[in-house]
């Protein structure tokens, strides 16, 4: 049986996924990355390269252009 969680979040989250790239801010490998969830208040997100926790990161949001498809 499942347990009713509380939501404690402050801001809703929109479900939308993006792709980033995110570079360590002491420099480093640049990884891709997809964020989900996206919020106020942060933002769920995977990675192809594994960071230490609280690692601060150089990110860059790729949205798409509109109309190809491709992202800018």
């Amino acid at each position: 049986m499942g347990r009713d969680i509380a939501e404690r979040r402050e801001n809703p989250r929109f479900p939308a996924v993006f792709d980033l790239h995110g570079e360590p801010a002491s420099g480093g490998e640049t990884a891709r990355m997809q964020a989900a969830d996206l919020s106020l208040g942060g933002l769920r997100c995977t990675s192809t390269t594994e960071f230490a926790e609280m690692t601060q990161l150089a990110v860059r949001l790729m949205l798409p252009v509109e109309g190809n498809g491709e992202t800018e």
